[in-house]
């Protein structure tokens, strides 16, 4: 199907008066949750401070907690005598413990990421990541130091909800004469693939699919930005020169159509084609944006973003074919521990469901 380039402000006519509309409700049994509480698949966690609470369970002195994208497993650790690794399932059930001797209390970078599988990796000491499986007990280490005498920001993992598809990345590496950064996929022990690499580049933005087929990835230098899209394997698919300040990418099922956002503005681009099939525009800050190409509709989240809450937050979606946009205020509260981990998922026509909140989003669009 042949596109044409819309370009329109969201604010322009009324969408009552188009029949056009867009409802927004939290996912049942999360109407009640607050922002300091994180929905699991039954249940949620809720945050005091350095503490959690969930299901009956209560760890303190918490230094880094994880749930994975489906709630059904918890990482955390935790600092006590020592610092210990937990893993639990949503129910409180405790999966595992074990100490992590070799990390230290004072190191800021520790964090735990947890996945559907039960398997866990861990990141220490900047740039060191270790591999778990669902007991605990330790598969293999990466490091990922650039070994950079200028020095180097903190290692980031981007990967899919069941870590198939594993990326560690140096978003900065300063190096003698400028400013660069790298990506890695992660196969397993002994197999890793470096498949980007800039010494004039930093990476703004890194994503894994919810379904690790493809890594999108997001880069600022000395003018524009410039959006990449590879598979799995680290072959380069696409790549589009876009203006400073982008946000974020992501990418529909089967990487046909990849959409950048900043946050007044989104675009959406054909991969295969390299069009450009719709672009708007808008006075509510962007936070997140994904094109559904199935309905030819683009959701936009938007809103203030605060210490994880979001503020004034909206819903807008965009059809590209027919010029038309519907808004919806969100009217209870959100929040978001960590904003690149918004996802959307199709559950019917005109239907979706954004995770990544700390309540899920169910969203239904009518034009």
């Amino acid at each position: 199907m042949k596109y044409s380039v819309i370009i329109f402000l969201l604010l322009l006519i009324p969408a009552q008066l188009l029949g056009q509309s867009v409802s927004v409700n939290a996912a049942s049994g999360h109407e009640s949750l607050t922002n300091s509480e994180y929905s699991l698949s039954e249940g949620a966690v809720q945050v005091s401070g350095n503490q959690l609470l969930f299901a009956g369970q209560s760890v303190s002195q918490v230094i880094s907690w994880a749930a994975s994208s489906g709630g059904e497993k918890i990482g955390v650790i935790e600092s006590g005598t020592g610092i210990k690794l937990h893993g639990f399932d949503y129910s409180g059930n405790k999966l595992f413990e074990s100490e992590l001797e070799f990390f230290q209390q004072s190191d800021e970078t520790i964090k735990v990421y947890s996945y559907e599988t039960g398997k866990m990796i861990l990141r220490d000491n900047v740039a060191n990541f270790s591999f778990l499986n669902p007991k605990g007990e330790s598969l293999f280490s990466v490091s990922n130091s650039s070994q950079s005498t200028g020095g180097e920001r903190t290692s980031m993992l981007s990967s899919d909800a069941h870590g198939k598809t594993v990326v560690l990345y140096n978003p900065l590496i300063v190096y003698s004469n400028g400013r660069g950064s790298r990506a890695t996929i992660v196969f397993d022990e002994q197999n890793r693939q470096e498949f980007f690499r800039s010494d004039n580049r930093e990476i703004l933005d890194l994503k894994v699919s919810e379904d690790g087929s493809f890594i999108t990835l997001l880069t600022s230098g000395s003018g524009n930005n410039y959006g990449y899209l590879f598979d799995r394997f680290g072959n380069e698919l696409f790549s589009v020169e876009l203006a400073e300040g982008q946000l974020g990418l992501s990418v529909s099922n089967g990487g046909e159509f990849l959409t950048n956002y900043s946050s007044g503005r989104v675009q959406v681009h054909n991969t295969i084609s390299g069009e450009t099939i719709g672009s708007s525009t808008s006075r509510n800050p962007v936070l997140y944006a994904s094109y559904m190409p199935q309905d030819e509709v683009i959701i936009v989240l938007n809103g203030r973003s605060s210490n994880g809450a979001i503020s004034e937050g909206m819903i807008t979606a965009i059809h590209v074919t027919k010029r038309q946009i519907a808004r919806s205020d969100i009217n209870f509260t959100i929040s978001a521990r960590d904003l690149q981990s918004l996802s959307l998922e199709k559950t019917g026509t005109n239907r979706y469901n954004l995770t990544g909140l700390n309540k899920s989003l169910d969203l239904r669009t009518s034009f």
